[in-house]
């Protein structure tokens, strides 16, 4: 498998072939980071990188793009793959936020083509909103324009912490450690998303005004 992967040219098809040998069980992703070790560093960079990237969660080349961009940003601390009990039920969140209940799902063609597929995603969905959490699905080609991914990515996490802090505000009263601007009262009430966010907690400081 090393072998395969150090005669690939780009980073995103040693990450590929990396995610697919751990994630099909043909080989631990240590028992690879041991052979790397061993082998030639001559013409490993790549496979160095996609090695590091899964073992820090990534189960696909979409998802430690992904990963990569969100730790670049920077952007608030994440899980990947990440358990999540909604009611009696177990899911495997690709991003998750866990304070901010905040979820970020890579949605592949190759998992997400046929109609059941889509389905069972809209329905999974449906389950995890229910469960108090937000999510959001990027396909792995939006990532190709890394800044509107990050920004995005920073508007959502913004929104979902304003309105997780509203929520704290109005069952204890108090304000909490962030603080939040907006232009007018009537603009926050009638859109909360129209406002700026600072969380020393989280590291947001950026407005959630939706510009597309």
């Amino acid at each position: 498998m090393a072998d395969h992967a150090r005669s690939l040219r780009y980073l995103d098809d040693v990450r590929a072939v990396v995610a697919e040998a751990v994630q099909r069980g043909f080989c631990a992703i240590d028992a690879i980071a041991d052979e790397l070790h061993a082998g030639r560093r001559n013409g490993s960079a790549l496979l160095r990188r996609a090695v590091h990237d899964v073992t820090l969660g990534a189960a696909s080349a979409p998802e430690a793009r992904a990963a990569s961009l969100l730790r670049a940003a920077p952007a608030p601390a994440f899980e990947q793959n990440a358990a999540v009990i909604v009611g009696a039920r177990r899911y495997v969140a690709d991003f998750l936020w866990r304070e901010l209940q905040a979820i970020l799902e890579i949605d592949s063609r190759d998992y997400h083509f046929s109609p059941r597929d889509w389905q069972a995603t809209l329905r999974r969905h449906a389950e995890l909103e229910t469960g108090g959490y937000s999510v959001i699905h990027i396909v792995p080609s939006e990532l190709r324009d890394a800044d509107d991914f990050i920004r995005r990515v920073r508007r959502w996490l913004t929104a979902t912490h304003s309105g997780s802090a509203r929520t704290g505000q109005r069952s204890n009263g108090s304000t909490g450690s962030s603080t939040t601007r907006c232009a007018t009262p009537q603009t926050a009430s009638a859109n909360p998303s129209h406002c700026a966010i600072y969380s020393p907690a989280l590291g947001l400081a950026a407005s959630a005004r939706n510009t597309d």
